[in-house]
């Protein structure tokens, strides 16, 4: 499952993968998102989660776009280390 949550703080479900999709699918669809908010010219911070079906973590992207950095700057964390 992938969840964004905007400067609220409040996480809100977007997509699901499947088995077969994995995570990967999840992590293209953040791609896809950072890149749309890149061209709306978004300023500010997106926190992406995403979550296996019994709500453990797998990845935490947090995208912060500003003046001097439109395409984001990213800081991953990969929860399956832990």
């Amino acid at each position: 499952m992938l969840s964004v949550a905007g400067t609220d703080g409040v996480f809100a479900e977007l997509c699901t993968a499947t088995a077969t999709e994995t995570e990967f699918h999840l992590i293209d669809e953040i791609n896809r998102i950072a890149k749309a908010l890149e061209l709306v010219k978004f300023r500010g911070t997106a926190t992406f989660q995403i979550a296996t079906s019994t709500g453990d973590l797998a990845w935490t992207c947090i995208v912060t776009f500003s003046d001097d950095a439109p395409k984001g700057i990213w800081n991953n964390t990969n929860h399956h280390a832990k």
